[in-house]
């Protein structure tokens, strides 16, 4: 008797231990699957801290190195990012204050553009000759060492953004004739402008393309202000041919040619 109610209690208590273990498995098993749905949608690993940094490499390598290529959707920097890559850029040069960045004289907004990614829009009708912002408060980076520690400063993704977005051109030397290629940046909204690839779809620009700007095409301190070379309608992207400022890559190749 004393033993056939020892089973029949044994046998309770694992039926016992079943259900409780089915109950927890049940709770725990949808955070288990949100997780996976949360880790799935994150494009770009974050890099790990002690991961070695590739100082001598140029635009090419560092987008594979930083496997650019991963990122499917390039989200719309906000102030803060701006804000970021400002104070970034100031350390890395030594300055107390924050760079300046540029400024938009006509409304506008940044959204996608078809086939592009991010785009710069005009919100009203603009017309021809009206001046859109400066082309003179870009980042200055007079070496690749200071430019990759920059890169290497800033969230992965915005690293790969600004592969994409930074130019070459070259700074006149003071009191000489010669020049030293540099790397620009805009740290503003104008860096998502996209280029036009023709002459008839531009529709902002400097007029230095051509031997504009006192006959100097690449001159990176120049004043120089972006206007609208035609009349704009509302919600009209702007496009600018980036040969008017880039440098091309004879530029890149003497920037990186320096390291």
């Amino acid at each position: 008797m004393i033993h056939a109610m020892a089973a029949q209690m044994l046998l309770l208590i694992n039926i016992l231990f079943l259900a409780i273990g089915s109950t927890v498995a049940a709770e725990i098993e949808p955070r288990s699957s949100t997780n996976t749905e949360c880790a799935a949608n994150i494009d770009v690993p974050v890099p790990d801290e002690e991961e070695e940094w590739c100082y001598d490499c140029d635009t090419e390598e560092l987008e594979d190195e930083l496997n650019c290529s991963a990122i499917k959707s390039r989200p719309i920097p906000d102030e803060s990012d701006w804000r970021l890559l400002s104070r970034a850029h100031a350390d890395v040069v030594g300055s107390e204050e924050p760079t300046p960045t540029g400024k938009f004289y006509v409304p506008y907004e940044v959204r996608l553009s078809e086939g592009k990614g991010r785009g710069v829009f005009a919100t009203e009708a603009i017309k021809k000759g009206t001046r859109v912002l400066d082309d003179d408060k870009a980042a200055v980076f007079e070496d690749p060492e200071s430019y990759n520690k920059f890169l290497k400063s800033i969230p992965r993704h915005l690293a790969c953004d600004v592969l994409k977005w930074a130019w070459p051109d070259y700074r006149i030397i003071p009191n000489s004739n010669d020049k030293k290629a540099v790397v620009r940046l805009d740290l503003d909204e104008s860096a998502m402008i996209n280029n036009s690839r023709s002459k008839e779809r531009t529709n902002i620009g400097t007029g230095c393309l051509g031997g504009g700007c006192n006959n100097n095409k690449y001159v990176v301190d120049e004043n120089k202000s972006v206007v609208t070379l035609k009349d704009m309608e509302a919600g009209e992207e702007f496009l600018m041919r980036y040969g008017e400022f880039s440098a091309g890559d004879e530029a890149w190749e003497s920037f990186y040619g320096e390291m």
